[in-house]
């Protein structure tokens, strides 16, 4: 997932670099259409219905109407569905939109020093069940969405290291070094934070895995050109 919002994080520096920032109703009406219809959608038609028939939720039918309203439409407390993420990227777009528009880029290793303190702040409420519309999820990711906008700006300069200092062997140091990350998240004590801390470097070196990977098989077999007349 962080690889996912790293790469909405690479589209959102795209579109700025190349037309600007949108206008905040533009911006709203554009990923409203993209991201919250779909996932309404999905949800009353799909997720819903399937949780039902399969006994998911237990009361009275008011009981499981205010359940399935909380927990799946606004995502509240103890939530659970499976497309939560889209609900989160609109609202990352909506806080990216403001940090656009009040330069608060402005000075790049102190704003993404206070992206991850509200990133663990963000992930350490959302254990305690403290979620709403998943504005807490938007607040986990924002850290990689601009993690992904800033890889794009140096994103040609990385392709030129890639290709002159990483090798294959390197690639399988990184391999064999991630279940190792996955161990402490799951080994160490998380009472003492380990588990929240361990998240981050596993997230980092899982997208330069993918990455260079995906990066160096382009190399070996290019994708093929379609023409179209």
């Amino acid at each position: 997932m962080p690889l996912f919002i790293a790469l909405s994080g690479c589209l959102w520096a795209v579109r700025i670099r190349d037309k600007g920032v949108q206008s905040f109703r533009s911006l709203v009406k554009n990923k409203r259409r993209r991201l919250l219809v779909p996932f309404l959608l999905t949800a009353l038609f799909w997720s819903i219905p399937l949780k039902y028939l399969s006994g998911y939720w237990h009361g009275s039918f008011i009981e499981i109407i205010r359940q399935i309203f909380l927990g799946q439409i606004l995502m509240f407390g103890n939530f659970n569905s499976h497309l939560w993420f889209l609900q989160s990227l609109f609202f990352i777009f909506i806080l990216a939109y403001i940090i656009e528009k009040s330069n608060l880029r402005q000075c790049p290793v102190q704003f993404m020093s206070s992206l991850l303190v509200l990133s663990m702040i963000a992930r350490f409420l959302e254990s305690r069940h403290i979620c709403f519309l998943n504005i807490q999820s938007a607040f986990i990711y924002l850290l990689w969405f601009y993690i992904g906008f800033y890889f794009e700006h140096i994103r040609e300069r990385a392709n030129k290291l890639v290709d002159k200092h990483i090798g294959w062997w390197i690639i399988g140091v990184f391999i064999i070094l991630y279940p190792f990350f996955v161990f402490l998240a799951n080994k160490l004590p998380h009472g003492i934070g380990f588990g929240y801390i361990t998240y981050y470097p596993k997230a980092v070196l899982g997208m330069a895995i993918t990455y260079i990977l995906c990066y160096k098989l382009n190399r070996i077999t290019p994708p093929r050109i379609v023409k179209y007349n």
